[in-house]
């Protein structure tokens, strides 16, 4: 009877330990990437912070948040990049924000409510998946968000009286590389 309590006892541990969830991850890269249309076709703008590590902890209640610099996303060409920054509203609000608040590590992604501030407006989007996957060789933590320049009070630009129009939907792709 010993012998078969420590032999279940034992396959019980090895179930139970083949997903653990962690207690916090080591964050060392964020990327930020904005999508959109334009009446010409498509734009992308994005930005990578590579140089501080930070540590996302699954508690309640302590979100884990970054801010990046509007001024630093890259759209392919200074006029882009400038009006990107007008539309942003970067000299009132110079950073963007994206917070991921009460985390869930679960086995393939991780649950999260996020929070996003462009221009002084903060949106919460509750309930997003991270897919947990391996992107060049590094773990990351990516997720896409649908969202409107409406949603925090901007118009979307047009240019030449009208003739190059931004469409309001925007996708946000949030990606976090962790160890």
């Amino acid at each position: 009877m010993g012998k078969l309590f420590f032999i279940f006892f034992i396959a019980l541990i090895q179930v139970e330990s083949a997903y653990t969830p962690k207690r916090f991850l080591l964050i060392y890269e964020k990327q930020v990437v904005i999508k959109g249309n334009t009446s010409l076709g498509d734009f992308t703008c994005q930005i990578k912070q590579s140089h501080r590590a930070d540590t996302l902890a699954y508690v309640k209640n302590k979100p884990y948040t970054f801010h990046l610099p509007v001024g630093d996303f890259g759209c392919g060409n200074f006029l882009l990049n400038r009006d990107f920054q007008h539309t942003l509203q970067a000299e009132d609000f110079p950073l963007v924000k994206v917070g991921l608040i009460n985390p869930q590590d679960q086995e393939k992604y991780v649950l999260s409510d996020v929070m996003v501030g462009l221009a002084g407006k903060e949106v919460l989007k509750p309930q997003v998946q991270f897919k947990k996957a391996c992107v060049e060789n590094r773990m990351v933590l990516v997720s896409t968000l649908s969202m409107r320049f409406a949603e925090f009070g901007l118009t979307p630009p047009n240019r030449l009286g009208g003739l190059v129009q931004v469409d309001d939907h925007i996708t946000i792709e949030v990606e976090v590389a962790y160890q």
